[in-house]
């Protein structure tokens, strides 16, 4: 599958290929309430990019571009 999210300071898409992906999910039980703890870990690539303020193989740029994939998973 794949993660479309925005860059957050030129809004421009950026386009993340899920290759591979780990899950887990924890339930844990208070009283009445259930609640759940996900926990997702994936290996993919940068398949659209275009951000064309950043080097795309610059670790800052990779970082940006990991958290706004992490941010709209969580959504």
């Amino acid at each position: 599958g794949v993660v479309k999210s925005f860059d957050k300071e030129t809004g421009q898409p950026i386009v993340y290929e899920i290759e591979t992906m780990k899950s887990s999910i924890i339930p844990r039980v208070k009283g009445n309430s259930i609640s759940f703890v996900v926990n997702i870990e994936s290996e993919g690539r940068l398949s659209e990019n275009w951000v064309v303020s950043g080097d795309t193989f610059k670790n800052e740029f990779l970082k940006k571009a990991e958290k706004s994939s992490e941010k709209e998973v969580k959504r």
